[in-house]
């Protein structure tokens, strides 16, 4: 079961009235390229973790202006690099928080802060591409795009499991996903999307289809990348 408050509704209903500033995720990328290892990724793959950059750099921009104009005290977790109740941790890396059992990485997340003093998961899926493989979940779990998996391991797996032990309580959790996707889920009152709000759970919309954000961010690091 997830919780929420007036200001993580507030703010789920915010992010997606900014525009994507794309200079500014350009210059980014520029700085995060040259510390990668590009040699011998594909060029789909390359596409496909970018995608994935650019969205949650986007969403971690977004929240960071929202709370300059509306203030609804969103504490950003920047004083912690680690918690931890043994033997879980959560640990900082970069903008994402990794989870850690056993001494083994359980979950990622790519945002974890507080609003109101509300713990939130905010995750952001931009790839619908990628398919689970009957090995990767039992054949009652749905072998759906990564977004559905994603969803399914937060409601019924134990990504959530390490959070939940460290901080000794539930928390609020909200999915970013590609437009074309919210407008379909909002159109349908069964499977894994109405399942997650049923607990709870808050989609937020993402400003581009997932098709059309794939090309952009392709298009712009295919010519960033010629710089390396």
């Amino acid at each position: 079961m997830f919780l929420k408050n007036e200001s993580l509704e507030l703010l789920c209903e915010e992010i997606p009235k900014f525009p994507i500033d794309w200079d500014d995720l350009d210059r980014g990328m520029e700085i995060a390229i040259p510390g990668r290892n590009l040699n011998g990724k594909s060029k789909g793959s390359l596409i496909n973790k970018f995608v994935g950059i650019y969205g949650e750099r986007h969403i971690g921009y977004c929240l960071e202006k929202v709370d300059g104009i509306l203030e609804l005290n969103i504490d950003f977790n920047t004083k912690d690099s680690i918690l931890f109740k043994h033997p879980y941790y959560l640990k900082r890396v970069g903008y994402n928080w990794i989870a850690i059992s056993g001494g083994k990485e359980k979950a990622e997340y790519d945002q974890f802060i507080y609003v109101d003093s509300l713990p939130v998961i905010i995750e952001v899926k931009m790839s619908v591409w990628r398919h689970w493989s009957d090995e990767a979940f039992p054949k009652s779990k749905p072998k759906k795009s990564s977004i559905e998996g994603g969803l399914h391991k937060f409601i019924y797996g134990d990504s959530l499991k390490v959070v939940r032990a460290v901080l000794g309580r539930d928390m609020g959790c909200a999915f970013v996903i590609p437009k074309d996707v919210y407008k379909d889920q909002e159109q349908n009152p069964d499977g894994i999307y109405a399942a997650f709000k049923r607990e709870g759970g808050l989609f937020i919309p993402f400003p581009y289809e997932r098709h059309s954000f794939r090309e952009e961010v392709s298009r712009r690091i295919s010519r960033v990348c010629r710089n390396y």
